[in-house]
């Protein structure tokens, strides 16, 4: 199977456009605006070199303070083939999958 990539059409918060944004209450919807601006300063950093499990693990703490409830997933994997990396080799993306109220947002972006 061969992966496809397009370009993710966002709201001008930054976040994602998904039906699921929908289920958010106003006050939920504001909350996970936090998670693009999250993703970018996480893979800012990784592309600078930073420790990739401190850059991970301080991500999943701001958007656990932002008012997200669980993160199912925060990973660095392969552009190309998707497989989970333990340090930053170009190309790459960041993808994550957390919990605000009863939606399930997941969104991923480059890292370059």
């Amino acid at each position: 199977h061969d992966v496809v990539g397009v370009q993710t059409v966002r709201d001008p918060d930054g976040l994602a456009l998904s039906s699921r944004n929908t289920y958010l209450t106003e006050e939920q919807r504001a909350k996970a605006a936090v998670l693009p601006k999250v993703m970018k300063d996480a893979a800012k950093a990784i592309a600078a070199g930073e420790n990739l499990s401190v850059v991970l693990d301080n991500a999943k703490t701001r958007l656990l303070a932002s008012g997200f409830h669980k993160i199912d997933y925060l990973e660095l994997r392969n552009a190309i083939d998707l497989s989970v990396l333990d340090v930053f080799t170009n190309p790459a993306r960041l993808f994550v999958a957390a919990r605000i109220g009863q939606t399930r947002l997941i969104d991923n972006i480059p890292i370059s």
